[in-house]
Protein backbone atom coordinates (compact mmCIF):
# COMPACT_ATOMS: atom_id res chain seq x y z
CA UNK A 1 0.00 0.00 0.00
CA UNK A 2 1.21 3.49 -0.84
CA UNK A 3 0.09 6.28 1.46
CA UNK A 4 2.55 8.85 0.15
CA UNK A 5 2.31 11.58 -2.45
CA UNK A 6 3.08 11.45 -6.18
CA UNK A 7 3.00 14.32 -8.69
CA UNK A 8 4.31 15.22 -12.12
CA UNK A 9 4.04 18.21 -14.41
CA UNK A 10 1.77 18.16 -17.47
CA UNK A 11 4.75 17.70 -19.80
CA UNK A 12 5.95 14.75 -17.66
CA UNK A 13 9.47 16.18 -17.38
CA UNK A 14 9.61 15.32 -13.68
CA UNK A 15 8.07 12.99 -11.14
CA UNK A 16 8.04 13.73 -7.43
CA UNK A 17 7.37 11.12 -4.76
CA UNK A 18 7.04 11.42 -1.01
CA UNK A 19 6.94 8.10 0.82
CA UNK A 20 6.42 7.99 4.59
CA UNK A 21 9.30 6.19 6.30
CA UNK A 22 6.86 3.92 8.12
CA UNK A 23 5.69 2.62 4.69
CA UNK A 24 9.28 1.42 4.22
CA UNK A 25 9.29 -0.22 7.63
CA UNK A 26 11.54 2.48 9.11
CA UNK A 27 10.99 4.03 12.53
CA UNK A 28 11.68 7.76 11.85
CA UNK A 29 12.73 8.28 15.49
CA UNK A 30 15.77 6.00 15.02
CA UNK A 31 19.03 6.44 13.13
CA UNK A 32 18.53 3.91 10.35
CA UNK A 33 20.68 3.05 7.31
CA UNK A 34 18.88 3.02 3.96
CA UNK A 35 20.21 1.93 0.56
CA UNK A 36 18.46 3.86 -2.22
CA UNK A 37 18.26 3.10 -5.93
CA UNK A 38 15.60 4.68 -8.13
CA UNK A 39 14.73 4.19 -11.78
CA UNK A 40 11.86 4.71 -14.19
CA UNK A 41 10.33 1.76 -16.02
CA UNK A 42 8.23 1.86 -19.18
CA UNK A 43 5.87 -1.14 -18.97
CA UNK A 44 4.13 -0.58 -22.30
CA UNK A 45 3.95 -3.98 -24.09
CA UNK A 46 6.63 -4.04 -26.77
CA UNK A 47 8.27 -0.90 -25.35
CA UNK A 48 9.59 -2.17 -22.02
CA UNK A 49 12.59 -0.10 -20.97
CA UNK A 50 14.36 0.91 -17.76
CA UNK A 51 15.82 4.41 -17.67
CA UNK A 52 16.74 7.44 -15.53
CA UNK A 53 18.70 5.51 -12.90
CA UNK A 54 19.70 7.23 -9.68
CA UNK A 55 22.61 7.18 -9.12
CA UNK A 56 23.20 7.82 -12.81
CA UNK A 57 26.25 5.53 -12.79
CA UNK A 58 24.14 2.52 -11.80
CA UNK A 59 23.23 1.22 -15.27
CA UNK A 60 22.91 2.04 -18.95
CA UNK A 61 19.30 2.64 -20.05
CA UNK A 62 18.04 -0.63 -21.51
CA UNK A 63 15.62 -3.53 -21.08
CA UNK A 64 16.09 -5.18 -17.63
CA UNK A 65 19.51 -3.80 -16.61
CA UNK A 66 21.45 -4.99 -13.57
CA UNK A 67 21.81 -2.17 -11.03
CA UNK A 68 25.41 -1.65 -9.98
CA UNK A 69 25.28 1.19 -7.45
CA UNK A 70 23.07 2.87 -4.88
CA UNK A 71 23.09 5.79 -2.45
CA UNK A 72 23.66 4.88 1.21
CA UNK A 73 21.73 7.25 3.48
CA UNK A 74 21.36 7.33 7.21
CA UNK A 75 17.85 8.38 8.20
CA UNK A 76 18.11 10.66 11.23
CA UNK A 77 21.71 11.65 10.47
CA UNK A 78 22.67 15.32 10.82
CA UNK A 79 24.45 14.99 7.43
CA UNK A 80 22.75 16.04 4.20
CA UNK A 81 22.03 13.22 1.70
CA UNK A 82 24.64 14.70 -0.67
CA UNK A 83 27.30 13.89 1.96
CA UNK A 84 26.88 10.20 1.12
CA UNK A 85 28.56 9.27 -2.21
CA UNK A 86 27.17 6.46 -4.38
CA UNK A 87 28.36 2.97 -3.51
Amino acid sequence: TFSGFAASDLGASYVELAIPLVDLGIDPSLTTPLSLHVSMINTTPGGEWTFAGIPDTSFVDMYDPDYTSYYPFIIGSPLFPAAFPPM
